[in-house]
């Protein structure tokens, strides 16, 4: 019968079979404890002999063809194998106990332990232009107008694609001993885990530690500067004192309509929230805003709160018809609605509606594609460690459960200390403005302000779209609970207040703030909401 031979022109020769061993590292590399697959072999080869001749060195070591020998010593009648020798002095070994094992079927681990033998080659062959090589150059790893990892996929039956994956996962463990506590690698050989979801691990562990190492610009500051206030008793309807597109981050609460009087009224004319329809307030209301868009930058922010106002049993859109007006008139755009959800809501006595606790906060911004801003995280020194997430069911496979994904723990936790549950989401939640007002009552022992602002609701808001230094503006002050959360965040900060007692009371608050400076000044406002 015929024989058909890997190398077409290699020499065959005949060898005892007890002359040969298999070589250290082919047995390191490939599985031969199949006995079954070994004894059926040796059944082949009893039948049609040998078909295929054991490559070997010069030292007899089998490179490749070890089940075939292992068949043939369990075979009595046969003495002698058909071998080819290849004459290199054993310096190639390794590269050939790969290049002559490519047909076989393997185990992730046995792909994997090809990859780092070929590895320290590709690396040699770094910075070399494939394009420019012969059609007949003795490269190994050359594929003519391809790059040298498909060359090398392609030897063990690997895309370029799915071999740069594994080569990734595999230098990534070399480098340092963290990574190797990982165990990305173990999980690859082991099957666990695939070559992209490894290679995917490896690039979000560099980003993180990248992003750990690089944190340039904290998100906030303990000292103070008295130069970076700026308070003015007067109303917004003109903020000329403030320079054009000079300010990062307007915060406020706008007077509720028909709901108080803050005794602003001049020369009998109404004031603002007290007008006899919701259409005047609405229109009084965005011209008193109309500065907002002038002096904010192009990158800045708008939060803005407001609350329903309820008549005759039913809710008079206040706060969407003011979004509606700013967004087409002025050109607002909104990028978040933030729920405000109040844990201790003012009691109210309904028979025919739920008790209503939460107001809306709107994000408006000039420039939706290009406005700052940054997720607050606060970075700590625990290990990232590689976890499996919890295991789910997948509707578009009948149901069936799904194991969890891999995943990296953050070496950051998210601000949280005022936010429920776990995240950062769009609802903060908090106390009403209670503890507020005993803190002011120590300033003055008669303020009664009807609805102030809590200290934890400007935080968020600022901490992320805004950096140390920037500044931040109220048009409605109050009792200048923004200015003073701003100061001790390390932003500068200018209020408008039309009201003389609440203007009188806000310097009072800012200052104190300001001769504090306070080391502890983020947990006292992070405690507030507790």
């Amino acid at each position: 019968m015929e024989k058909k031979y890997v190398q077409a022109n290699a020499q065959v020769i005949k060898i005892r079979k007890e002359l040969l061993s298999l070589h250290p590292l082919l047995a390191n590399i490939y599985t031969y404890s199949d006995v079954s697959a070994v004894e059926d072999l040796a059944i082949t080869i009893k039948e049609v002999g040998q078909r295929e001749p054991v490559i070997i060195n010069h030292n007899n070591q089998i490179l490749s063809g070890g089940r075939r020998w292992m068949a043939i010593n369990q075979i009595d009648s046969i003495a002698e194998l058909d071998a080819i020798v290849i004459h290199d002095n054993g310096k190639d070994d390794a590269l050939n106990i790969v290049c002559h094992n490519q047909q076989r079927t393997k185990t992730k681990e046995e792909l994997v332990k090809e990859a780092e033998i070929l590895l320290p080659l590709l690396i040699k062959r770094q910075g070399q232009r494939n394009d420019l090589k012969s059609n007949n150059t003795t490269d190994t790893f050359n594929v003519k107008g391809k790059d040298r990892f498909e060359g090398a996929g392609k030897m063990i039956g690997l895309s370029g694609s799915s071999f740069r994956q594994l080569s990734n996962v595999i230098e990534f463990e070399k480098e340092a001993e963290e990574h190797k506590e990982l165990r990305i690698l173990d999980k690859v050989r082991s099957g666990e885990m695939s070559f992209s979801v490894g290679d995917k691990l490896v690039k979000n562990y560099r980003k993180l530690k990248n992003e750990s190492c690089n944190i340039v610009t904290p998100f906030y500051k303990d000292s103070l500067i008295e130069e970076s206030v700026k308070l003015f008793n007067k109303s917004c309807l003109n903020m000329n004192e403030v320079e054009d597109k000079s300010v990062q981050v307007v915060m406020t609460s706008v007077p509720y309509y028909g709901l108080r009087n803050y005794g602003n009224g001049v020369d009998g004319i109404p004031e603002l929230g007290l007008e006899s329809t919701p259409e005047e307030f609405i229109v009084n209301l965005v011209s008193h805003l109309k500065d907002v868009r002038r002096i904010l930058k192009q990158s800045g922010s708008f939060f803005l709160n407001i609350g329903e106002t309820y008549k005759d049993r039913q809710a008079l859109l206040i706060p969407t018809k003011l979004l509606l007006t700013l967004c087409q008139e002025q050109g607002w755009y909104l990028v978040n609605e933030i729920i405000w959800k109040k844990k201790n809501p003012i009691p109210q006595s309904l028979t025919n509606k739920l008790h209503t606790s939460y107001e809306k906060i709107f994000h408006l911004v000039k420039d939706p594609d290009n406005y700052f801003y940054q997720e607050f995280k606060i970075w700590h020194n625990n290990p990232i460690k590689l976890v499996k997430g919890p295991g789910y069911r997948d509707v578009k496979d009948d149901g069936n459960k799904k194991d969890g994904k891999w995943l990296l723990t953050k070496p950051y936790k998210k601000f949280k200390d005022f936010i429920e549950e776990q995240k950062v989401h769009d609802v903060i939640v908090g106390n009403n403005a209670s503890a507020r007002q005993k803190e002011l009552q120590q300033l003055d022992n008669t303020v009664d302000h009807p609805a102030l602002f809590p200290d934890y609701l400007p935080v968020l808001p600022i901490l992320t779209t805004s950096k140390p230094g920037d500044v931040v503006l109220d048009p409605f002050s109050g009792s200048g609970t923004t200015g003073r959360v701003a100061l001790l965040l390390g932003r500068k900060y200018i209020g408008y207040e039309l009201n003389k007692e609440n203007f009188a009371l806000s310097t009072l608050d800012i200052n104190k703030a300001i001769q504090e400076k306070s080391d502890g000044c983020m947990t006292e406002i992070f405690q507030m909401a507790a």
